[in-house]
């Protein structure tokens, strides 16, 4: 096993769990989430949440009745909630899978773009560009003999390259995982054209 370019090969697969694409979901109102995946959406969003939570409280402040003891016990149930061990370790676990999905407040990794990309062509092109590094990680002697690892890894930065350009016509801020895992992968694709060029002299 060529220990640096099996280095390379597993670091091309950590890098899906980098920050892939922009993405933040914000609940505008009590029923209605609304996604961003960029910054002037993700603003737009925020603003709107803003303004009808001020709205909300102003109406709580103007409201007498059993609706208002209601509000004011759920929100005294919540803090107790957020305190007790038993609820911490709960979210640190939920806090911990969501970090595979969403690296960042404002980020799906590669992994979480699979499930909650903009669009199915973004969903479809990461999801084999992950399968594709995957094959390559495990059953690379296999590719190698058949003298098809080059090719496989050049699906694979075709596959990206759909990626991206889905995200740039859909108006999807790419981040820098996308980019890292081009990175690594052209250095494959070098790797693995320098082998064959020795092969046939």
């Amino acid at each position: 096993m060529n220990i640096p370019n099996f280095t390379i090969r597993l670091l091309t697969l950590l890098s899906y769990f980098l920050p892939f694409i922009f993405f933040l979901s914000t609940c505008t109102s009590q029923l209605t989430p609304k996604d961003a995946y960029n910054k002037s959406d993700a603003i737009r969003n925020e603003k709107e949440r803003l303004s009808n939570h001020l709205a909300n409280i102003d109406t709580l402040f103007n409201t007498h009745d059993s609706r208002t003891e209601t509000f004011l016990y759920v929100i005294k149930t919540e803090v107790e909630r957020d305190n007790s061990s038993s609820f911490k370790i709960a979210s640190l676990k939920m806090d911990f899978q969501y970090s595979l999905l969403m690296p960042t407040d404002f980020s799906l990794s590669g992994v979480g773009s699979i499930w909650f990309h903009k669009n199915i062509l973004g969903k479809t092109a990461i999801s084999i560009s992950l399968a594709l590094s995957l094959i390559l990680l495990i059953f690379y002697r296999v590719l190698d003999k058949r003298k098809i690892a080059f090719q496989t890894i050049s699906a694979n930065i075709i596959v990206l390259i759909i990626f991206i350009a889905d995200n740039l016509l859909s108006n999807v801020t790419t981040l820098y995982g996308t980019w890292t895992l081009l990175f690594l992968l052209l250095i494959q694709l070098t790797t693995e054209r320098q082998k064959l060029q020795t092969a046939n002299h």
